[in-house]
């Protein structure tokens, strides 16, 4: 496969992952936020800390408030991690490689950012904040539905997927980070709290099963649960494992050959949370985040030299518009 159409499917998949992710985090913030009022500033700086934003943020708007915080994180166009930006990235990425990708995906794709589009001309378009995130999220599952059903497994199909699997893995680094990490914005979900407990568990699809499996919600199980389960979709565990198995695939080297850096420094990062501590303690989860995400660096890292960079080098405008901040992992 050439390398310029191996990365347009890796960046795809990831642009329409973080458009996901962040419109699960807006979703749960601005619910937590009505919830308890007195805290809605600090919840909604927590998710624009999350996606990595707060600076550019603090940069155009003098105060924090839920209506300018919610239109930044879904329409701003000048922030590349917005939804709008997300899905505009995503789009311009599968129309570079449209004979790569089946037509029904291209066409959702372009149905998801037309329907951004849309909105970033309507100035009622967030008045109905959860109806508007639903349909941002009900985009993303039927893109990678669409992607699963009509995509020939083979390499095309594992960059894509692999690219989609390290972005939700930086995710739930970035929302724990922002959650359970040091400052003062995160400094009180390190104690037991079940309604912020159950907030962080919504914002990446955990809570319910999160309570089939362990009822009563506690940090540390919370903590290993999203770092640590091996079943849950979502854990960086599990997406870790499922990224190595796709990035195996598409390098198909046989047993005794000797492996690409990429596949080396992503196995290294997958046996560290193999054998990681079951149930880790506060110093833990801390090692364990910055480790996930110094890890999905470097991944990310040689991925470009492995794959992307090897006979082209000129396609960074369109596939990593944030690479001023937030080029990858």
């Amino acid at each position: 496969m050439l390398s310029r159409y191996a990365e347009s499917l890796y960046w795809m998949g990831r642009y329409v992952e973080r458009a996901e992710n962040t419109a699960r985090f807006a979703d749960v913030a601005g619910s937590l936020a009505i919830d308890e009022p007195s805290r809605a500033v600090e919840r909604w700086r927590l998710v624009v800390a999350a996606v990595g934003e707060l600076e550019r943020f603090d940069a155009m708007h003098a105060v924090t408030t839920e209506r300018e915080a919610m239109r930044f994180l879904c329409l701003e166009r000048s922030c590349p991690n917005a939804i709008f930006s997300c899905l505009l990235s995503a789009r311009e990425n599968a129309r570079a490689i449209r004979p790569a990708i089946s037509s029904e995906l291209w066409e959702q794709v372009n149905r998801a950012f037309l329907f951004l589009h849309r909105a970033a001309q309507d100035e009622g378009a967030l008045a109905v904040p959860n109806a508007f995130l639903a349909a941002v999220k009900r985009d993303a599952h039927l893109f990678w539905g669409i992607h699963d059903g009509t995509m020939t497994h083979g390499e095309g199909w594992h960059f894509a997927r692999l690219g989609g699997l390290m972005e939700r893995a930086d995710q739930i680094a970035r929302i724990l980070a922002a959650y359970v990490g040091h400052g003062e914005l995160a400094s009180e979900f390190v104690a037991d709290h079940e309604p912020r407990l159950g907030a962080l568990l919504k914002s990446v699809s955990g809570f319910e099963m999160y309570r089939k499996r362990f009822g009563h919600i506690r940090d540390a199980k919370v903590n290993a649960f999203l770092l640590l389960d091996p079943e849950f979709p979502r854990s960086a565990r599990h997406c870790l494992t499922s990224a190595l198995a796709s990035l195996r695939a598409i390098a198909g080297a046989p047993l005794g050959v000797e492996l690409r850096p990429s596949e080396r420094s992503l196995g290294r990062l997958v046996a560290a949370f193999d054998f990681a501590e079951p149930n880790p303690a506060v110093p833990e989860t801390f090692r364990l985040i910055t480790q996930l995400q110094d890890g999905l660096a470097a991944v990310h890292e040689a991925l470009e030299h492995d794959f992307f960079y090897a006979t082209a080098s000129a396609q960074t405008s369109i596939m990593s518009q944030d690479s001023q901040g937030r080029t990858g992992a």
